[in-house]
């Protein structure tokens, strides 16, 4: 009944109509009828002493219709607000804008250190064929004991030579 209703909660149907379309026999059929015209004590809703149906002319309206139409309005629009904000995350995700970064782009085959402060470091060197003011061989004076470079020409003389500029040097290395 509530899926051939109207708008209105009412059926438009005879009783052997109803029981071809719901599958069921013409006694089963008047049953449940009865059943639902009938009050029940043990109705959730206390409207009409429980009945289900009432009877109209040419067929019956059912006394919960708005109460079950109310529910699932309420249903369909928290699903058709859930659709609704997928769609807008979707398309936020689609509209985003991507921020560029500080980082300089560089050509594939380019140099990563660039090349300015590798011959200043060189220029520098050759000028003074000294070690730095305050560096002993590349090695902070204070640390001898760690041989740990601590200037950034010795970081930089660390990386031409694959290593970590935390990795002490060997006596061998801080001599050469």
């Amino acid at each position: 009944m509530l899926a051939i209703a109207n708008k209105h909660g009412e059926v438009q149907s005879s009783i052997p109509g109803l029981a071809r379309i719901a599958g069921v026999s013409l006694e089963e059929c008047e049953g449940a009828i009865t059943k639902f015209l009938a009050p029940d004590k043990y109705s959730r809703t206390a409207d009409d002493e429980g009945r289900r149906i009432e009877k109209v002319d040419g067929g019956w309206c059912l006394l919960n219709h708005s109460k079950y139409r109310a529910m699932a309005s309420k249903e369909e629009a928290v699903s058709a607000n859930a659709e609704r904000q997928r769609r807008h995350r979707a398309k936020q995700l689609r509209n985003q804008t991507v921020t560029d970064s500080n980082a300089i782009v560089t050509p594939d085959n380019a140099s990563v250190t660039p090349n300015r402060d590798i011959a200043e470091a060189d220029t520098k060197a050759e000028a003074e064929n000294t070690p730095p003011t305050g560096v002993k061989g590349g090695i902070s004076e204070g640390n001898d004991s760690k041989n740990i470079p601590s200037t950034d020409q010795s970081k930089w003389l660390a990386s031409l030579f694959g290593r970590r500029w935390t990795t002490a040097w060997g006596d061998k290395e801080d001599k050469a």
